[in-house]
């Protein structure tokens, strides 16, 4: 029915009972099976106290609601959300099912060019999507804990699974040729210089900032939630003006043994070769940053982590691996701080700085010896389990839980706990079953690196 004049949501007379009353008897007496009202008239009759009474009298059920929302003004977007919820909240308790989205916001016309709108639109909808099925979900993991049959619990998880993925943002608005282009994705890779990786592509990228575009590129398209950038190991990075392995700098010597007489610049090279990783990850960071999604950028939204496969290459020790990330992954994880995960340990800073410069450096032992693991951190500092931080991870991307704590596809757990077979090095010796006993000893996710 049109809306009366004045009678719209957020201004004008509430809605008329007697004429809303014969509304709901003419459409019952015309043997319809359920009735559509604007929000504005469900807001209105059942802050009168009118919509039950309606319903029950005329044995019409509510089963949709045409709701104005705001789709070009940032400026409203939290109040329309706020509304349509209300609404639809109102719409769930007599049972119905459907929001019908009328948009405002003058949406189209002369002076309407859609490219310039086109960021807030799909942000509301994806927002008032999430916002919306997140009234039902908890009803729906309620009912998922009754005893059912195995061919319902089927179509439940398949609402479920319906309801997961209307709430998430399935990608940026600028997911696009032109993101691609001011990304750098689309060059061609540099097939002349020194070596392949730090080979120009243009004056500002290297073929590992194109790599890092495609990532990014990736990202902001949702492609794929989880995204790896290995960079190789065994390379010479010509490039920085290294003409040797990497690897074997890594251990100080001409070769990949332990022990030996150290190499001449080895350290100096490790720190140009940490020094391009930097320089690559903040490249790949700024990437991130520079897409819009939502109230904020593609950054906002991921967890980008920068990490070694060990904590020294020449000790082969894992405690006290540095971690870099950047990204608060939607809000979970805190940011801007440098934390020390063992604090209980009783290091002070300058033990866990470690002692990579402890030898292969002027003023040092000559010799490199990785058998002693001299250049390592001691064993008895850094030994926060890397797998809370992994449990930290899933649970900022939505992960949930089998009834153990570990990851599982829509499982019934809110928060992931458990992740690997142990979180004790001792408990690795020898290989997975090997030690009696190994199992997850402290569960959960690092709380101090939640928001």
């Amino acid at each position: 029915m049109p809306a009366p004049a004045g009678a719209r949501r957020g201004g004008g007379p509430p809605p008329d009972p007697a004429l809303n009353e014969v509304i709901f008897k003419d459409v019952s007496e015309l043997g319809f099976a359920g009735l559509e009202l604007f929000d504005w008239q469900i807001t209105g009759l059942e802050g009168q106290g009118l919509l039950a009474g309606f319903v029950e009298k005329y044995k019409l059920p509510l089963i949709s609601s045409y709701t104005s929302i705001n789709l070009t003004d940032p400026a409203q977007r939290t109040a329309t959300i706020e509304a349509a919820v209300a609404v639809g909240r109102t719409l769930k308790k007599y049972g119905g099912r459907t929001i019908v989205i009328g948009p405002s916001g003058r949406v189209g016309g002369q002076s309407y060019t859609y490219s310039d709108h086109k960021q807030n639109i799909v942000t509301t909808l994806n927002e008032l999507g999430k916002a919306i099925t997140d009234i039902v979900k908890d009803d729906l993991n309620r009912l998922m804990s009754k005893d059912m049959s195995k061919d319902d619990k089927d179509k439940l998880a398949a609402w479920m699974e319906l309801a997961n993925q209307v709430g998430t943002v399935v990608a940026s608005a600028a997911c696009n040729q032109q993101l691609a282009m001011t990304l750098g994705a689309s060059n061609k890779p540099g097939t002349t210089g020194s070596d392949a990786l730090t080979r120009k592509v243009n004056d500002t990228m290297d073929n590992a900032d194109l790599y890092s575009a495609i990532a990014a590129l990736t990202a902001a398209c949702n492609a794929n939630p989880v995204i790896f950038l290995k960079y190789p190991n065994n390379f010479v990075f010509a490039g920085l003006g290294i003409n040797a392995d990497s690897h074997n700098q890594s251990h100080r010597l001409s070769d990949a043994s332990m022990q030996g007489p150290c190499v001449a610049n080895a350290v100096d090279n490790l720190l140009k070769i940490d020094g391009y990783y930097a320089q690559k990850f903040a490249n790949l960071v700024k990437m991130l940053d520079s897409i819009p999604e939502n109230s904020g950028t593609v950054l906002d939204n991921t967890v980008a982590v920068w990490m070694n496969e060990m904590s020294d290459g020449n000790a082969h020790n894992l405690n006290n691996s540095p971690i870099i990330q950047a990204g608060s992954g939607g809000g979970y994880f805190k940011t801007g701080r440098v934390v020390n995960l063992d604090a209980a340990s009783g290091a002070t800073p300058q033990q866990m700085l470690g002692r990579s410069l402890s030898q292969c450096v002027d003023g040092t032992p000559q010799t490199s010896d990785g058998v002693s693991q001299g250049t390592g951190t001691e064993a008895k500092y850094g030994n926060a389990p890397v797998n809370k931080y992994f449990c930290n991870i899933m649970n900022a991307m939505g992960m949930k839980a089998d009834a153990n704590g570990f990851p599982a596809k829509d499982g019934p757990g809110s928060e992931v706990t458990h992740f690997g077979y142990s979180d004790k090095t001792e408990d690795f010796s020898g290989g997975a079953g090997a030690v009696q006993g190994a199992t997850i000893h402290n569960p959960g996710a690092f709380a101090e690196l939640k928001a």
